[in-house]
């Protein structure tokens, strides 16, 4: 299960697992530019992305995070 946590003073979203909350797995940051940059931190292919929509940043984070935990 993944839990997310916001930084009160950067605005950074962190996505951990339960079995390990000091390692964030993924984030989500906003640009001034209004678009919104996804990362994944633990896939080796480096997933990560953009869109105006917070609500699509997170669905693909968390496909990706999915997609990790498959295939690791």
């Amino acid at each position: 299960m993944l839990s997310k946590v916001r930084c009160a003073h950067t605005g950074v979203v962190n996505f951990f697992e339960q079995e390990d909350p000091q390692l964030s797995l993924g984030s989500i940051i906003q640009r001034r530019s209004g678009q919104f940059v996804w990362r994944c931190h633990v896939s080796e292919s480096g997933d990560a992305g953009t869109t105006r929509d917070i609500a699509k940043a997170e669905a693909a984070l968390r496909t990706a995070l999915r997609d990790w935990r498959y295939t690791g």
